[in-house]
């Protein structure tokens, strides 16, 4: 092994290797940008915090601002809008137009980088008076139950709820939506917890966030008529004869509760008490009562047949 070569004839060793590697270095030079760019990140939101309880923002503040920061291309290109959101503290401010100069301060910005400028430079928040009232919530129900069947009834539990926002928005409502209800295609009714939704951001729920829906479906009513009912006649003192003694009724009502009913669930009356005996007859309309009596709220008597008053003759003596 040979040592102490002369420097001079050493530096010309692999002379070639040296020579491209000069030449990257060069190229890497011209096309690496400075590491400190200026970098826009658009629609950074602001964070509103600390809005006094008796204050309420007469608009939603929906401005979002464009932010120049500088740094390094590694610390600036993934930065995201939601990294920037400025917050702005509402505690101190008064009723009416409020005026908020935007700092470099106010950004929060990783280290190495720093906020050139902020656009719009300042934003205004508008209060006004909060107030509070009870709202009725308002459930749409949406589609339709089975063909043979039909909503009766709706019943929204509480049916009102607390509300508050500005004064300006608050007097004109008289309600507040939930969210809607699915009915399509149901034979049965249907109990659900649906949540209430503000549509209007500057309002706020001061109770709880759901009500109680109850959609009431049954049987789509079907006309059907009955025969051979007889009649009564109660409180007589006297012999009286009704003509005809024997009636049909039109009825309304489920099908499968028309479909078990039979003349002996009618009771039909006509009542003489205080009438006297006379030549010509009375003509009265028969009273018809369901038995069992909670056939009352299921069936309707829409007519009598043949005819609605029938012939009652009261004779003298017994």
């Amino acid at each position: 092994m040979i040592f102490g070569r002369p420097f001079g004839v050493a530096i010309f060793d692999n002379l070639h290797l040296k020579g491209f590697a000069l030449l990257l270095a060069i190229g890497l030079w011209t096309v690496v940008p400075d590491p400190s760019v200026l970098h826009i990140v658009p629609g950074v939101p602001v964070q509103l915090d600390s809005l006094p309880a008796e204050l309420a923002l007469t608009d939603p503040v929906v401005v979002t601002l464009d932010v120049s920061v500088r740094g390094s291309v590694l610390r600036t290109r993934d930065l995201s809008p939601g990294e920037l959101s400025p917050r702005i503290d509402l505690f101190d401010m008064f009723e009416g137009d409020n005026s908020v100069l935007l700092t470099p301060d106010m950004i929060n910005v990783p280290f190495g980088v720093t906020v050139e400028s902020i656009d719009p430079p300042q934003v205004t928040i508008q209060l006004e008076r909060r107030v509070r009232r009870d709202l009725s919530v308002n459930v749409v129900v949406e589609g339709s139950p089975h063909t043979d069947y039909q909503i009766s009834d709706k019943l929204v539990e509480p049916a009102t709820v607390p509300v508050s926002g500005p004064a300006s928005r608050m007097e004109d409502l008289d309600g507040i939506a939930a969210e809607k209800v699915g009915v399509t295609g149901r034979q049965e009714s249907l109990v659900r917890m649906v949540r209430v939704i503000p549509e209007d951001p500057t309002l706020r729920l001061e109770g709880a966030g759901e009500v109680q829906v109850t959609v009431a479906i049954e049987e789509r009513p079907i006309n059907f008529q009955l025969q051979d009912l007889e009649v009564t006649v109660i409180n007589a003192t006297t012999r009286v004869v009704v003509n005809p003694a024997v009636i049909g009724a039109v009825l309304q009502g489920p099908p499968s509760v028309l479909a078990n009913l039979t003349p002996e669930n009618f009771i039909v009356t006509i009542d003489v008490v205080g009438l006297a005996p006379r030549a010509a007859d009375y003509r009265l309309e028969p009273l018809i009562r369901l038995d069992p009596a909670e056939l009352t709220s299921r069936v309707q008597v829409l007519a009598i047949t043949p005819q609605s008053r029938l012939d009652v003759h009261i004779f003298p003596g017994r």
